[in-house]
This record gives C-alpha cells, structure tokens and sequence, in this order.
C-alpha cells in the first residue's frame, strides 16, 4: 500500500497538486498513531508483534515520504524513491513484483514468520540495495553484520534464492 499510495502522491503532484506528498505524509503520521493506540489495548502476543511490525515498517516509509518532501522531490524516479525496496502488483503477469533501482523481481510469496525487527536503518537500505543489484547482474551476495540486519535481509535473500527464471539463467 505503501508504494501505491505514494506513487498516487507523484502522480498528483505532476498534476499541479504540489502539496499531495505532503498530504499524503500527514495521512502517514495519522496511521501511525493509530497502530500505536492499537499496541495500548490487550492484545495477544502474536497479534502484538504483528502491530510492532507493522509500526517499524511504517515508521520507516515516514521518513522516507518526509526526506522526499524535504528534499523538495516531485518526480517518481528520483533516486530517494527508487531506492526503496517496493513491492507492486503486474497485472501483465497477475503477480506481485519486488523492485529497487533497477532490478526487478518476482515475489515468491514465502512465509517468512513474524520475527521480532530491530530498527529499518539507511544501512539496511544499502544492503537490500546491493543484495538486489547483484542478484540482478547475477553476481550473488554474502550478507555479514549486525543480527538486526540480517532479518531484514532475509526477506531479500528468500526472494533471491526462490526466483525461477532469472537465477537459474545465471548459473
């Protein structure tokens, strides 16, 4: 939703609406602390952690819709916005595909559990970048660092490993 909704915010801003990533921003915010009134009420562990989730996630594409809006952006390929790991639905395919810069991937659809997550940092963010980059260029990776990280990145790697056609063509 993510994606949709601030690709709907450029879309409107290259219709003249200069304060629709702006707007769009504030809905961020609203949605936000409403998760956070949700982990005030008597949930049950999972459900907790689910909401947490979801809050770490959130917060992160906060800052990065309020970094675009600082940095006065109003275009969908500015670097700050194709940088982010973005899932969308290709109704060519009827699938859902995973995109960052350049690269582009199906999405595997892989249960990955409801780990607990640490923080989303722009260390992370370089690291889904370069993990994607080079799977797409077909040169692999080999993820070392912090334990926090490497949760994050498991979400990538699984993606990576369970592609059909573009990993096998580079073997």
């Amino acid at each position: 939703m993510y994606a949709t909704c601030s690709v709907q915010a450029f879309t409107n801003m290259g219709k003249g609406d200069c304060q629709a990533m702006v707007k769009y921003n504030e809905q961020q915010i609203k949605q936000l602390t409403r998760l956070i009134e949700v982990t005030r009420t008597n949930l049950k562990k999972p459900d907790r952690q689910k909401v947490m989730n979801m809050i770490t996630i959130d917060a992160h594409s906060r800052d990065i819709v309020a970094n675009i809006v600082e940095g006065g952006n109003d275009k969908q390929d500015c670097f700050l916005w194709v940088c982010q790991l973005r899932s969308y639905w290709d109704s060519t395919i009827s699938d859902c595909r995973i995109r960052i810069c350049d690269a582009s991937f199906p999405y595997g659809y892989e249960y990955l559990g409801n780990g607990p997550r640490l923080v989303i940092t722009p260390l992370t963010d370089r690291i889904y970048i370069t993990a994607t980059q080079a799977s797409w260029l077909c040169l692999g990776t080999a993820p070392a660092g912090p334990a926090g990280m490497l949760y994050g990145l498991k979400l990538v790697l699984l993606l990576m490993y369970n592609l059909k056609a573009p990993v096998r063509e580079c073997m």
